[in-house]
């Protein structure tokens, strides 16, 4: 089964509402995944895939339900793929409670 990894840094300084955060963004992605706070303002959530095949559109479905856009890299070798987001004045966050994440990184495992 294929999972994925998300690592959002954020700007929000209370730890209350980085847990928060947390929450919204594992209960939007719906991909039996669990979260760590990593740092003052990192989160980490590990997931699952719902299915076990095509795993890059659904890496780029599951991230457009936070923001867009996102870069690709297509990591051949491995068949992976990884997703970057960085805050910009094109983003477009999917909730207004999103608007706190600076960076964010998304990858696919084995």
């Amino acid at each position: 089964m294929k999972k994925f990894n998300l690592t959002i840094t954020t700007d929000l300084q209370e730890e209350s509402q980085v847990q928060h955060l947390a929450q919204q963004l594992a209960a939007i992605l719906q991909s039996n995944c669990t979260f760590d706070l990593v740092k003052n303002q990192e989160i980490q959530i590990n997931g699952t895939f719902l299915k076990d095949f095509d795993s890059i559109s659904q890496a780029a479905e599951l991230t457009d339900r936070i923001c867009t856009p996102w870069t690709m890299t297509f990591l051949r070798e491995d068949n992976e793929i990884e997703l970057e987001f960085s805050l910009n004045t094109d983003v477009v966050f999917r909730e207004s409670s999103f608007n706190t994440i600076q960076k964010a990184a998304f990858k696919t495992t084995s």
